[in-house]
């Protein structure tokens, strides 16, 4: 998704140099819509693979998250807890990290 979105991004730019500003505002909503959808997108990839990875936990992993919650004085929602490890196994540090794990 990043790469698509850089894409965008230097089409958007490309197409906008030697454009009129009537010509330029409707590159920008375009573009603007298209990022939008893209982020949509991803969003839809991340909550579906933090949804599988909250699934695969065990419910000593569970209670401590839920702990944790409880001590900021937040509860633990599922579909919130999906979207939260989505987006940090989304991170490419993370992403790294799990890797290497993963190799020893």
């Amino acid at each position: 998704a990043r790469e698509k979105a850089a894409a965008l991004l230097v089409d958007a730019f490309r197409e906008a140099k030697d454009a009129t500003p009537e010509r330029k505002a409707e590159i920008r909503a375009r573009t603007r819509e298209r990022m939008k959808a893209l982020r949509d997108e991803a969003k839809a990839g991340i909550a579906e693979a933090g949804a599988k990875a909250a699934a695969a936990l065990t419910p000593e992993q569970r209670a401590r998250i839920e702990e944790r919650a409880r001590a900021k004085g937040r509860t633990v929602d599922g579909k919130r807890l999906a979207l939260g490890l989505g987006w940090r196994l989304s991170n490419p540090r993370v992403r790294a990290v799990l890797r290497a794990r993963a190799g020893d």
